[in-house]
């Protein structure tokens, strides 16, 4: 990249010190009573022109003169940033012992008068500019609702602004049901809502247990190694419920879809929806307008990823990176920064200098689009190619295709197996003919498919392989498709609008950017019909035609142009009122799905940033840090941030830090080398290293302090000279397994790397909890006496106090446990869980009413059994389940998800103790429905005598062993549970077993009510680090074991269900 120049840089920190003079002399004057005098002082207008805040004066505790962390994330100089008080607490407790910020202290504040030393004051200010802005034509945005705001419910803030925020929140509401909610919270008891930092310590929410510790640590002001801080999760973010989402059964809305299903991410592949929040009405609604025509109407803090028009501007000129990282905005931000140039105020419709003005304004985010969507291959009757030749040139009722090229023609016969005939009288007619008799003409295949009279594309088609659908583009193509010679797009015209749709829809499928418009067709000057045009533009060596004369025009093009990156603008961006709105979580690593009809990318961290830039500002300060610490001149100084992959480590961290990075007037004389995952920083050594290699005509020197992100699985982590290291999630870098010591492993390997610089070196950890298992769990329970480590828990309504507390009462009313570990940051009880809710186990015995047990199977459904072998004390349990398909929905391997049906429970019980159960009975109850289910498969116990085993083999039982160890247990386990929680399991509810009693007579089994109470009392033990399941003490858990055992079989194999023979000789013969 360019480096400024020795000049540049000496008249830079020239004026930097000129502008800090300037405002020592202004805070002089202003503390000797002459404040009044410096009404008109002149502010910077841009942060460049921000100058340095006052060095603190150069002690034993400070002797680098740096400034405190406070002063460092708030101060525009540097970071900018605005922290909610839990968050500025955190960091103060971590660093209040630490060189540079001795001077911090918890405040402890007893004003009785005023706001001030308040933690919520900077809300107070807020609340007071947007009364007084309330007849401006912008408003100042509030930052917290009247829901949650702590000033409007204080006693200490002016009626006459509480008046005013409730009536603009009553005139804001959308239906009367938010109106009631409004005069509801105006008519809230008036509190004191006076905080100081020393009552958020003793704030009811925060653990007592951990308030000791750090009244202890931080009021001695211990110098800290580590931090150990459990996070609660952050909110969901909003779009609105009419928003379009493509999934893999189609196209669908943010309203409608339900847990389980698949979206598609960012990357074409599909992504499971694990979590789905309740309608709100609350938040402020922003429409976003984007440069293909879509809109979109998303809440104030919904997150997309952008490419700034400075970032591309600099990617452009070869600064920084040619692929610049994509930042994280939210609506909010993209709404203050919609422009790059003139301001947004200028951009008025209707003006009449309307069009000059919009000359002078670029559109300053982009948003990279879609790769091509990941379907199977399917099988189709017609080839997509003729499909789309017919589709283009066809006529709708007959196999008739006009056309003059012959080369698409020849290319049907070669590839489509259909052969064509030529009119004798008309060179533009061609008919398509089946190869021999026995095929189906053309006719009688696009009546199967629905298209006869009918022109579309069937959604088999939309929903086929990337090949299969190109080649469907490219009989459309070289039929309606045209190329522009000059700008090198492709445009498709049709009248028909379900087609031209269609098109476009299967366009931005395969990762093209697209626009769809309307206008009129015209003959001799009228219009006969509307016309809808599709434009796009391809890449160098994308194939969309196959008729030589089209395809040669791209065949030309040989690079991508500035306008041609594959990303569309966000051009508008309006506040609109809220109509309903819902966010989803998705499973994939970067939690980001598609949304609108162009399948737009929208993005499922603070604190980690602030410590990674303040953490590098020590070592800048420092002028040449290896030889403080005895390194080799040059040696790199790394500071790492690790993530669970490296998705997450991009788009979460590098992402946030290096926009803040390239805002800052401190950094940017320091900027060094800048890649995908790496940014370079120059210290003052390197820079006058650079200044002689300029005078010698060298290359310059890229920088030795590297700012590091890394994936938790990457072994090139190990071994660095590491000044920091921040883990962020640790709890889920053991990924499904957190028994697998993933996460002990990765900080074991890491720990070392900071020896070299002693008790200065830091390590950081930051996650939400999984549970009383791993790494996270192991330093929250063993640190807190350790008098270098800070250990802290937080749930989300601390650090993020303007979620909704409605939505958070919810999700608590749903699964209170869950809850606690998702929001409460709590790791749930130390010794057991229940393994299920009285809820769950009872939906999954109540969604069969009135279902006896099944006696015989049905020759349309495959069986497995599965057999819990007997100890002297245990039942002995069988049972028997089948598996079948949910119509309508797509699973991760495209096929439809499974149900699975109970249809026969049945245990024998020791008659006495220490006497075994007959195995001779059980073997012939076995072979006697085998008979009756013709069992696919049985499964059974290693455990059981091999004697048994060889009998039901010779009686024509398939039977499989199965090591039934805490491995396969946690994996039948695993898929139980997503069952359970997804209502795909069903067991019949009306018991029909019976059994022989000690004296021979017969009495029913009750084996439902049995079933019902294992799975009450069966729970999930931990023991450290480990957990197992197994039933509480004096229970059974013989029925569970053999319930998720055949779950797991019916899911896990490969198997259709079998059809009627009628049905079987149709398809074959098709």
């Amino acid at each position: 990249m360019r480096k400024p120049s020795p000049d540049k840089l000496k008249q830079y920190d020239l004026k930097s010190q000129m502008l800090q003079h300037s405002a020592a002399v202004v805070d002089f004057f202003k503390e000797q009573g002459f404040e009044g005098e410096f009404t008109d002082e002149i502010f910077p207008e841009t942060r460049s022109e921000v100058s340095h805040p006052a060095i603190p004066e150069k002690t034993r505790f400070n002797p680098d003169q740096i400034v405190d962390i406070v002063t460092f994330i708030e101060h525009p100089y540097f970071c900018n940033l605005k922290p909610y008080p839990w968050q500025k607490l955190i960091l103060k407790l971590f660093y209040m012992g630490q060189e540079g910020n001795t001077n911090l202290e918890i405040t402890n504040s007893e004003n009785q008068i005023d706001c001030d030393g308040c933690v919520w004051s900077y809300i107070k200010d807020n609340e007071l500019d947007f009364y007084n802005t309330r007849n401006s034509q912008r408003q100042v945005k509030t930052i917290f609702s009247i829901t949650n705001s702590p000033c409007v419910q204080c006693k200490r803030l002016d009626p006459v602004v509480k008046e005013h925020r409730y009536e603009r929140a009553n005139s804001e509401a959308t239906n009367p049901d938010a109106e009631k909610k409004v005069k509801e919270f105006e008519e809230r008891a008036i509190t004191d809502n006076y905080q100081s930092e020393m009552d958020l310590l003793y704030s009811e929410e925060f653990d007592p247990k951990l308030r000791m510790q750090v009244e202890t640590k931080c009021l001695n002001r211990y110098k800290f190694e580590e931090l150990v801080l459990v996070l609660g999760r952050r909110s969901g973010k909003a779009l609105n419920l009419e928003t379009p989402v493509y999934t893999m059964s189609g196209w669908s809305t943010m309203g409608e879809l339900k847990l389980g299903e698949y979206v598609f991410a960012p990357d074409g592949t599909p992504t499971k929806i694990i979590a789905k929040s309740d309608v709100d009405y609350q938040k402020q609604a922003y429409e976003l307008v984007f440069s293909n025509g879509d809109k979109i109407v998303a809440c104030e803090d919904h997150e997309w990823v952008t490419l700034t028009k400075a970032q591309r501007k600099n990617a452009s000129r070869g600064k920084y990176s040619k692929d610049p990282v994509p930042q994280v905005f939210t609506t909010q931000q993209i709404y203050e920064s919609l422009t790059y140039g003139n301001p947004r105020q200028m951009l008025k419709k209707g003006s009449q200098t309307e069009r000059n003005e919009k000359l002078s304004v670029e559109y300053n985010h982009a948003i990279e689009i879609t790769k091509p969507l990941i379907f199977p291959e399917k099988e189709l009757l017609i080839h997509p190619y003729l499909l789309g030749a017919w589709l283009g040139d066809g006529s709708q009722s007959s196999c008739q295709i006009a056309g003059i090229d012959m080369e698409i023609f020849d290319y049907i016969e070669a590839n489509c197996n259909q052969t064509v005939k030529h009119s004798e009288y008309n060179n533009t007619s061609h008919f398509i003919k089946p190869n021999n008799e026995r095929d189906k003409i053309f006719l009688h295949l696009i009546k199967e498919i629905g298209i006869y009279k009918n022109k579309h594309i069937p959604s088999i088609y939309k929903q086929a392989s990337i090949e299969q659908r190109l080649e469907l583009v490219r009989g459309l193509n070289d039929t309606d498709g045209y190329v522009d010679p000059k700008k090198f797009t492709v445009e498709f015209c049709n009248t028909n609008e379900t087609l031209a749709y269609d098109y476009y829809e299967l366009v931005c499928g395969l990762g093209f950017k697209a626009s769809i418009k309307k206008s009129d067709a015209k003959l001799y000057g009228k219009k006969i019909s509307d016309r809808w045009r599709i434009t796009y533009s391809v890449r160098p060596g994308d194939k969309v035609f196959n008729l030589s004369r089209k395809q040669s025009v791209l065949d030309n093009k040989t690079s991508i142009d500035k306008s041609d990156k594959y990303r569309i603008f966000i051009k508008e961006c309006n506040l609109v009122a809220n109509s309903g709105m819902q966010c989803i979580q998705v499973e994939h690593p970067s939690h980001m799905y598609l949304a609108g009809r162009s399948m737009i990318p929208t993005h499922n961290s603070f604190l980690v940033s602030a410590m990674a830039l303040y953490e590098l500002y020590r070592l800048l300060s420092m002028g040449h840090p290896q030889g403080r610490y005895g390194l080799m001149e040059f040696d790199e100084i790394v500071l790492l941030n690790v993530a669970r992959n490296e998705e997450q480590a991009k788009k979460a961290i590098f992402s946030k830090i290096k926009q803040t990075v390239l805002a800052s007037p401190y950094f940017q004389p320091h900027i060094g080398k800048d890649t995908e995952l790496e940014m370079r920083f120059l210290n003052d050594h390197d820079l006058k290293e650079n200044e002689r290699r300029i005078a010698l005509g060298l290359n310059q020197f890229a920088g030795s302090l590297v700012l590091r992100c890394g994936s938790s699985n990457a072994s090139g982590l190990v071994g660095l000279t590491c000044w920091s290291i921040i883990m962020d999630e640790v709890a889920a870098m053991a990924g499904d397994n957190p028994d697998s010591g993933v996460d002990n492993e990765l900080y074991d390997e890491l720990k070392p790397s900071l020896a070299t610089f002693g008790k200065d070196g830091k390590m950081m950890m930051l996650s939400n909890p999984k549970g009383p298992i791993g790494l996270l769990f192991d330093l929250h329970e063993n640190r807190q006496d350790d008098p270098t480590t800070l250990v802290l828990r937080l749930p989300t309504w601390l650090t993020n106090p303007n979620i909704d507390k409605d939505w958070l009462e919810n999700q608590k009313r749903k699964d209170p446990n869950e809850f606690m570990m998702q929001y409460g940051a709590e790791f749930g009880a130390s010794s057991s869980d229940p393994m299920f809710t009285p809820d769950s186990v009872q939906r999954m015995f109540s969604s069969m009413n009135m279902v006896k047990r099944a006696e015989q199977g049905h020759s349309l459904h495959e069986y497995f059994c599965h057999l819990d072998p007997a100890r002297t004390s245990d039942y002995y349990a069988l049972v028997i389940g089948h598996a079948e398909r949910i119509n309508g929905t797509i699973g991760p391997d495209f096929q439809p998800l499974r149900r699975v049906v109970i249809d026969h429970i049945h245990f024998w019980s020791p008659i006495s103790k220490n006497q075994p159960i007959s195995e001779r009975e059980v073997e012939d109850y076995v072979i006697e429905l085998n008979q009756k289910f013709r069992f696919r498969q049985v499964s059974i116990d290693q455990w059981h005598s091999q004697s048994s085993i060889i009998k039901l083999k010779s009686r024509g039982v398939n039977i499989v062993e199965r090591q039934f160890n805490k491995e396969y247990k946690e994996k039948i386990y695993t898929e139980l549970t997503q069952l359970v929680r997804e209502d795909r399991i069903d067991v019949y509810d009306i018991s029909n077993g019976k059994y022989i009693d000690a004296g021979g007579q017969e009495q029913h089994l009750n084996e439902i009510q049995e079933a019902k109470t294992q799975f009450l009392f069966l729970q999930k033990k931990w023991k450290g680090k480990r957990y197992y399941i197994e039933a509480l003490s004096g229970y059974k858990d013989d029925i569970c074991d053999a319930i998720a055992a055949v779950s797991y079989e019916c899911t896990t194999n490969k198997i259709l269900q079998r059809l009627p023979s009628s049905k079987m000789v149709r398809f074959s013969r098709r």
